[in-house]
């Protein structure tokens, strides 16, 4: 049996490039990984997870409401 587990997930900003928060996923953590946080309206980001098998996962930029 191959075990496998999504490791991280954050977001980026996409304007600075730079990531604003990070989430560690244990693998008892529920499927699919959730991402929660407060950031300003307006700003732009786009969510990543990280899975040892499956490597990275890149989201689609959405914007703050």
């Amino acid at each position: 049996m191959i075990w496998y587990a999504m490791k991280c997930s954050w977001l980026k900003d996409t304007k600075t490039n730079e990531v604003v928060v990070v989430k560690g996923l244990p693998p008892t953590d529920v499927s699919p990984p959730t991402l929660k946080c407060k950031a300003p309206s307006g700003v732009e980001l786009r969510p990543y997870c990280f899975c040892n098998l499956h490597g990275l996962w890149k989201g689609e930029e959405f914007t703050v409401a």
